[in-house]
C-alpha cells in the first residue's frame, strides 16, 4: 500500500471519497490543490473497489482524473450515520497506520485528526477551516459543541505539535497567535477557469424580477431557513423574485415544508446537490447570492460569486474575510433582518458585475495557490 503514495511530498487526510465528490468549501480546496500538484496525495475513504487497492485513480466520472490515493476505510463519505465522520476516519487511520508513508507530511483538516496523526508519529501540517467559537456555538452542526473543553484541549495540542498551522479564518488565526501558536492566515480561492471565465457580462437581467441564489449544506450552521424568511418578506413587499436553493442536508425537508407553509412553491426552487460547474452556471444567471450562515471559515462561495460578477448579500458573521463592501460588490447586513436582506436583494441590480469581478480578482487560484505551495514546500 505504501507504493500508492510513494511519490508524494504531502498528503491530505480527510473524510473524502474521490469517486463521489460533494459540494463544499473544504473538499473544493483539497481538489484544487491535488489537481495542481502531482506530488500531493490524498488519504480518505471509498467503497469503489478500484480505489481500495491504493493505486492512483484513473478517469473517474465527476472526480479527480488522476491522483495518488489511499483508502483507510471501505465506506462511502456520502453516507452519514450516528458515528461522527472523524471517528470513522480515525479508526481507519489507526488500522492502516503501518501502510502510511513515514517520510512525508500529512495535511490534516480537523484538529482531532491532526492530534491523532501526531500521536501516531507522523509529521503534520494543520489546516483550520472554521472559527472555533462558531464551531462550538449553539447553531453549530458539530457534535463538538457538546464537548467544548475536550475540543479546546485537542485543538491546542494539535496546533502546538503541528509543523505548520494554516488557518482559513482571520479570527481563528489571531486567537491561535494570541496563545503562542504561529498560525499562517490564508484566504480561500476560486477556480479561475471555472468561475472567472464564466462571467455575467453577457447576462441581461430583468430589473422587474430578482433572481436570488442560495448555495450550501442544509444544516443549522448554514441557516437555510432564513433565506426562506427573506423570500417571505419579499412577497410581503410585493416584490417579484425567484429563489433557487442548491444543496442537500438534514434541514432540506424542513425548508420544503416552510415553503409550503408560506405558499412560496412558485417562488422558491430546490435543485439538490450540484457540481461546481452547475453552481457556476447558476451564478451566471442570478442577480444576487444570499449567504445566511451563522459562521464561516473563509467562505469560498463569496469569492466564486465575485469572480462570476454576482453581488452577495450576507452578514459580518458569515463574511469572516471582510470581502463584501457595501454598494460595491454586495451588501453586508448587521444582523439577520429579513427586511434588510429583502431591500438589499432589490438593490442588487445597481451593482456592477465588472466591479464584483475586479474585487475578487486577487482571490484567484492562480494567484493564491502558488504562494501556499511555496510556504508548504519549506516543510
Amino acid at each position: 500500500m505504501q507504493a500508492a503514495i510513494r511519490r508524494n511530498k504531502l498528503a491530505h487526510v480527510e473524510f473524502i471519497d474521490p469517486a463521489s465528490p460533494q459540494i463544499g468549501g473544504v473538499e473544493s480546496l483539497i481538489t484544487d490543490h491535488l489537481r495542481l500538484n502531482s506530488n500531493v496525495g490524498l488519504v480518505g475513504v471509498t467503497k469503489v473497489k478500484k480505489l481500495e487497492s491504493g493505486e492512483p485513480t484513473r478517469q473517474f466520472p465527476n472526480s479527480l482524473e488522476s491522483i495518488n490515493f489511499m483508502s483507510v476505510s471501505k465506506i462511502r463519505a456520502t453516507k452519514r450515520t450516528l458515528i461522527p465522520d472523524s471517528l470513522k476516519l480515525a479508526a481507519g487511520l489507526i488500522n492502516r497506520r503501518k501502510a502510511l508513508q513515514r517520510d512525508i507530511a500529512y495535511i490534516c483538516h480537523r484538529f482531532e485528526i491532526g492530534a491523532l496523526m501526531n500521536i501516531l508519529g507522523f509529521r503534520v501540517i494543520q489546516f483550520v477551516h472554521n472559527e472555533s467559537a462558531g464551531l462550538l456555538g449553539v447553531k453549530s452542526e458539530s457534535r463538538w459543541r457538546l464537548f467544548a473543553p475536550a475540543f479546546n484541549l485537542i485543538r491546542f495540542y494539535a496546533a502546538s505539535h503541528a509543523e505548520k498551522v494554516v488557518a482559513f479564518n482571520r479570527s481563528e488565526a489571531e486567537d491561535l497567535r494570541a496563545h503562542g501558536i504561529d498560525a499562517y492566515y490564508q484566504q480561500s480561492w476560486f477556480d479561475d477557469e471555472l468561475f472567472f471565465n464564466n462571467q455575467r457580462n453577457d447576462y441581461e437581467s430583468d430589473e422587474d424580477v430578482v433572481n436570488l441564489l442560495w448555495v450550501g449544506r442544509f444544516e443549522s450552521q448554514k441557516n437555510p431557513t432564513f433565506a426562506i424568511e427573506v423570500a417571505k418578506q419579499l412577497v410581503e413587499n410585493k416584490s417579484k423574485f425567484e429563489l433557487t436553493m442548491i444543496g442537500a442536508g438534514s434541514l432540506l425537508r424542513v425548508c420544503e415544508n416552510l415553503v409550503k407553509e408560506y405558499s412560496l412553491e412558485d417562488r422558491v426552487h430546490f435543485l439538490g446537490a450540484q457540481s461546481r460547474n452547475q453552481v457556476a452556471d447558476a451564478m451566471k444567471y442570478s442577480d444576487a447570492l444570499l449567504l445566511t450562515s451563522h459562521s464561516e471559515g473563509s467562505p469560498l462561495v463569496l469569492a466564486e460569486a465575485g469572480a462570476v460578477g454576482l453581488p452577495c448579500i450576507t452578514t459580518a458573521s458569515a463574511d469572516s474575510d471582510g470581502f463584501i463592501h457595501n454598494g460595491e460588490n454586495g451588501y453586508c447586513i448587521q444582523n439577520f433582518d429579513p427586511s434588510a436582506f429583502a431591500k438589499a436583494a432589490i438593490d442588487s441590480h445597481k451593482i456592477s458585475a465588472s466591479k464584483c469581478q475586479q474585487m475578487a480578482k486577487n482571490r484567484a487560484k492562480s494567484t493564491i495557490l502558488p504562494k501556499l505551495n511555496s510556504m508548504l514546500e519549506v516543510m
